[in-house]
């Protein structure tokens, strides 16, 4: 199956490698300068900052095709463990924009583990 890139919006499909999913005409593919884009996706993401599982090839299709999936037992930076729903999108970092997974909370869980 053959997936529309969620930035640049090219139909020729993700790139899916055991580190990353990425966009077929992403930065330093051949092929047209003009057409480059930005989109990856890293698969150790959740594990590396949240003790949370790898990405699956299943739920970052999910998240490409704009799902939400679930998220469990994830650590925040406390150490309290919190489960919630994760989304694609931009978020920040120290070296700037990139894609990756934003949480969505439910209400009274948004209050629980941020101490609201």
């Amino acid at each position: 199956m053959s997936l529309k890139c969620p930035k640049c919006g090219s139909e020729d499909g993700i790139q899916i490698t055991e580190k990353s999913f990425y966009c077929n005409h992403y930065h330093g593919s051949e092929g047209d300068p003009d057409e480059d884009c930005n989109f990856i996706l890293f698969r150790a993401e959740l594990q590396k900052y949240f003790k949370g599982p790898i990405l699956s090839e299943k739920d970052a299709m999910k998240l490409i095709q704009g799902e939400l999936i679930d998220l469990k037992g994830l650590v925040g930076k406390a150490g309290k463990k919190f489960d919630c729903k994760g989304k694609l999108g931009e978020v920040d970092t120290q070296k700037g924009k990139r894609w990756g997974v934003q949480f969505v909370f439910q209400e009274s869980e948004r209050r629980r583990v941020l101490g609201e």
